[in-house]
């Protein structure tokens, strides 16, 4: 049985993994037979998609202060002659 830990996994590292044992007996290469091969499949943490959703959340709501400050504005100005 083999062990392998991946630290850190991205979209682009997902695909078919297999395992080859390779080495050199006497300046001579031998290499395993591929194994059975496993899918890597990478998706994103909660943590990730709650701090995303939290970006656009306030991004959004300091454009709607920002507009808000902007119409009031010019609606007191308007009244004024």
């Amino acid at each position: 049985m083999a062990y392998f830990e991946f630290p850190e996994i991205d979209f682009k590292d997902q695909g078919d993994y297999a395992c080859v044992y390779a080495v050199n007996i006497s300046s001579i290469p031998f290499c395993s037979s591929p194994s059975k091969t496993v899918f890597i499949f990478a998706a994103s943490t909660s943590s990730s998609v709650v701090a995303a959703v939290v970006s656009v959340l306030v991004i959004l709501l300091l454009l709607l202060a920002i507009g808000f400050f902007v119409w009031r504005k010019k609606w007191r100005g308007a009244g004024k002659i």
